[in-house]
């Protein structure tokens, strides 16, 4: 039985070693175990998530330094402005990066939610053009009223929000709708797409870490969601359409 310090010992072991893990520990709460050993296994995967969230930081900080050190070499250079827009880009990219990371590394801890006033149209709209440069193949629509707020965490708001997205482009989603509307004193918030939907053996687990088809992921999307939302005090639910797939998030209104 490989141990936590030789399974984080080199990365590309480390993740062939999370995939087996996951398959295994998917495989075992599947099968119907023991809450016991389902809280035990989710509390070791939580151990070797943090083990991959340290060796993905290094490299990432060695980039971001270097993307530091173009931008100041190339601020003298007034025809480099349209690299000066892409180097901004992906230094917003590596902030959620990182950001993800802190919240890998806080896998087995629960998550502090940051609570304020949020203006949902104005949050969306702040993503849109960064999801655009990045799938300019997908359109999104909004159906929200400019008066919507709801009291949450923005950050963690934004991750879900993006991970969804980016489980809708990954079906093959050409369309992504997104509402959002006051109901039963709550905010809900329906984000739905025309792609592939979710396949069944995926829906009866959905937020299980290592759930997953999908060869070249460790399944960790929806479990951070879920566990995201949870931390703001809402609640997260996903299912098929007709066409495509829909998740439905709830979260407190203002108080």
């Amino acid at each position: 039985m490989p141990t936590l310090k030789n399974m984080t010992a080199h990365p590309l072991r480390l993740f062939l070693n999370m995939k087996h893990l996951t398959k295994q520990g998917w495989k075992s709460l599947n099968q119907g175990s023991s809450s016991e050993e389902s809280n035990r296994w989710i509390e070791n995967f939580g151990k070797v998530v943090a083990g991959v969230a340290h060796e993905i930081r290094n490299p990432l900080n060695t980039l971001n330094l270097l993307l530091f050190s173009l931008r100041q070499e190339l601020s003298n250079c007034k025809s480099f402005q349209k690299a000066f827009e892409y180097i901004t880009q992906m230094e917003g990219v590596i902030q959620q990066i990182d950001s993800i990371i802190k919240n890998l590394l806080q896998a087995n801890r629960p998550i502090v939610a940051h609570f304020q006033l949020v203006n949902l149209r104005q949050l969306f709209e702040s993503m849109l053009q960064q999801f655009k440069l990045a799938f300019p193949r997908v359109s999104v629509t909004l159906s929200i009223d400019p008066k919507v707020t709801c009291t949450t965490d923005p950050d963690l708001l934004h991750h879900i929000f993006w991970n969804l997205w980016l489980n809708s482009f990954q079906a093959n989603s050409k369309k992504i709708k997104i509402s959002a509307i006051r109901e039963n004193g709550k905010i809900v918030i329906k984000i739905q797409d025309d792609g592939g939907g979710i396949p069944r053996d995926i829906l009866r687990g959905l937020f299980i870490p290592g759930n997953t088809t999908r060869p070249d992921t460790l399944g960790m999307c929806l479990y951070n969601c879920f566990r995201m939302i949870k931390a703001m005090l809402g609640t997260i639910r996903g299912e098929n359409r007709r066409l495509g797939s829909q998740f439905i998030l709830e979260v407190p209104k203002p108080s």
